[in-house]
């Protein structure tokens, strides 16, 4: 194995059954080692695999000149058999076999995720500008082996968008300007990055169902740690129908087909009680909110947050004529 230097990427792959999309994430986070900075080093953590994950894996090794690809196969114990314990136990092992220093740069991310070609090195630009977490916007690509309908896609893109404009507007409250490049509200385990020693002082993963990486963000921001959401980092995820954890992308896309089916609208918050919410705290951006008392469509909602931003975007910066 490989001596790194620190600071290095250490990645946390945790995979069930994942032979068929193994190949293209692992392809993907070799071509964005290329534009890397630190050493990138990779552990598949391959946890209760029927196929052939784990061989697939160890053969891919010798043709990944960018990274240095280790395997780990377990079965954790009931308890910890789902999604969040598959998380946490992954980046302990990732820990263990490239003896991670408190300031390595720990990415996680799922078998079926691709990360983008620049993300590495965008991200190392975030954690130089004094980010310690980074979140990577999560966009979303056809999954080849297990296709959802055009109609899931189609519900649920706006009700993202709007999330991400909340978020925007959220960071303009609290500052008076609009960003630029616009925040996301992304905060899924198929792309977050964090130095160990945050990581650590959060408690890292939740060994939970679900939901274990929206835990690790809300304790980030309840702690006042620095979460970039801005710097372009992105990763692509397959839009599966079958998925590994309740409760995440194929069970919403699931809910997706059956709104969409019924010609239900998407309705979110009313546009005019989200500002007022952030006026009285910016912090309370959409994605972690409780279920909203009053509900427009998802598209006056937008033109409404549109026409806010816009409002702050015409005001004369503070020192200005």
């Amino acid at each position: 194995m490989t001596a790194f230097l620190s600071p290095r990427w250490i990645v946390a792959l945790p995979a069930r059954n994942e032979a068929e999309r193994l190949p293209a994430a692992l392809c993907a986070l070799d071509l964005a080692a290329a534009g890397a900075r630190a050493q990138v080093g990779v552990l598949v953590f391959a946890n209760g695999c029927e196929d052939d994950t784990a061989a697939i894996a160890r053969r891919m090794a010798c043709d990944l000149s960018r990274i240095d690809l280790a395997v780990v196969e377990a079965d954790l114990p009931s308890q910890d058999n789902h999604a969040g314990g598959a998380r946490r136990a992954s980046v302990e092992a990732a820990r263990h076999v490239f003896g991670a220093h408190p300031q390595d740069l720990l990415f996680t991310t799922d078998a079926d995720a691709q990360l983008a070609q620049d993300a590495f090195r965008l991200a190392e630009g975030a954690f130089d500008g004094a980010a310690d977490l980074v979140l990577a916007r999560i966009d979303c690509i056809a999954d080849p082996f297990d296709p959802a309908p055009e109609a899931a896609l189609a519900w649920g893109t706006p009700a993202v968008l709007w999330r991400h404009k909340v978020r925007t507007l959220a960071e303009t409250v609290r500052t008076g300007q609009v960003p630029y490049p616009p925040l996301h509200d992304d905060y899924g385990g198929a792309g977050i990055a964090i130095r160990f020693a945050a990581y650590d002082a959060l408690g890292g993963f939740a060994s939970v169902p679900f939901d274990e990486d929206k835990r690790l963000v809300l304790a980030a921001d309840r702690a006042g740690l620095r979460v970039d959401r801005a710097c372009g980092f992105a990763v692509s995820v397959y839009t599966r129908m079958t998925g590994r954890a309740v409760g995440g992308m194929a069970t919403a896309l699931a809910q997706n087909v059956l709104r969409a089916a019924q010609n239900a609208p998407c309705l979110v918050e009313r546009h005019d009680m989200t500002l007022a919410r952030l006026l009285r705290d910016p912090s309370h951006a959409s994605a972690f909110t409780d279920e909203p008392a009053a509900l427009e469509p998802v598209e006056a909602a937008i033109h409404g947050l549109d026409a806010a931003m816009a409002r702050y975007a015409a005001r004369p910066v503070a020192g200005t004529a």
